[in-house]
């Protein structure tokens, strides 16, 4: 091999590693390692190139594969998709489960303190793609998987509502689901300050206190005091 040759092997080894790849050898993986591996890569190439930018070729190259090796992990591209989609909203209940509390208010306001904290820090690992999903379009029926995975959200944080009702926490006559959506609609909007850069101007705490005075109202007296 020449030394231009060498060059041009060190660069495609470079873009390969920049997209989340590998082109280190490794034993046979077996096939839900590698769909767990393509899932993993397709949704950095979403973040990084948007639904459209991840294409086939870049996710066989970040893979170490090539593009008929892709399709016996999966059938097509929009399976790929989807699966990254997955990936993507399997990442929250991390975020919940750091969110303790000894009854169900407290849970709902550690994890408003939780999803500030984490701030950037998930910035291209969950906000960034989620976005890139929300505007899909039609595209693969995308962000109706989307949309339809956040109502599962919703619906969680109604449970938690009714629980914290049960609990004392909370107050019989709250709206579970107007609460679900109000928190759901926090979410969006702490996230899009982070999409264009505001976070930063605004400050965790002012979003952590905007989340409290939201819910501030919805607990009983015993626990509010």
């Amino acid at each position: 091999m020449n030394s231009q040759d060498s060059r041009t092997a060190a660069t495609r080894s470079a873009a390969v590693a920049s997209d989340g790849g590998s082109t280190s050898k490794h034993r046979r993986a077996t096939k839900a390692q590698r769909q767990e591996q393509i899932a993993e890569v397709t949704l950095k190439l979403v973040s990084k190139y948007g639904i459209h930018g991840a294409t086939i070729s870049r996710i066989a190259a970040a893979v170490g594969v090539s593009r008929a090796a892709l399709y016996k992990s999966y059938p097509n591209r929009e399976a790929m998709l989807e699966a990254a989609l997955d990936r993507l909203i399997g990442r929250a209940p991390s975020w919940i489960a750091q969110s303790p509390g000894d009854n169900a208010y407290e849970h709902l306001i550690s994890m408003g303190n939780q999803f500030g904290i984490l701030g950037m820090s998930v910035f291209e690992s969950f906000t960034q793609p989620w976005f890139q999903f929300a505007a899909a379009g039609s595209a693969a029926g995308l962000t109706q998987e989307l949309a339809k995975r956040q109502l599962v959200f919703v619906q969680g944080f109604a449970v938690l509502v009714e629980q914290g009702k049960r609990d004392g926490s909370i107050r019989e006559d709250v709206d579970s689901s107007l609460v679900a959506w109000s928190m759901m609609m926090w979410a969006w909007a702490s996230d899009v300050a982070r999409l264009i850069g505001l976070e930063q101007v605004m400050g965790t705490q002012i979003q952590i206190e905007i989340f409290k005075r939201m819910l501030g109202d919805i607990a009983t007296r015993e626990v509010g005091q």
